[in-house]
């Protein structure tokens, strides 16, 4: 059924400029997304996705957020390397 995913997308995305102003004030980038997936199985407490399934469910965040008109950046090895002082 539908989730609701496009109508709190386009929610959300109304509160972004606020929420990085926040953010900012605190040190960070910006607003951060966290991925969770439990697409092969799981539950209510815990799950297994594998290296695939972290794909399938970055794929689907991203064209989710683009559908909606939310720009976003994927954290690169380099954004790793910087951050770890490499």
């Amino acid at each position: 059924g539908d989730s609701g995913h496009e109508m709190i997308l386009r929610d959300f995305r109304n509160h972004i400029p606020a929420l990085e102003a926040r953010m900012k004030k605190l040190g960070a980038a910006g607003v951060l997304l966290e991925l969770e997936p439990h697409l092969k199985g799981g539950g209510q407490f815990g799950g297994f996705s594998g290296p695939d399934g972290i794909g399938v469910a970055v794929r689907a965040l991203c064209s989710v957020l683009d559908y909606v008109n939310i720009d976003y950046k994927l954290r690169d090895m380099d954004d790793i390397k910087a951050a770890r002082g490499f």
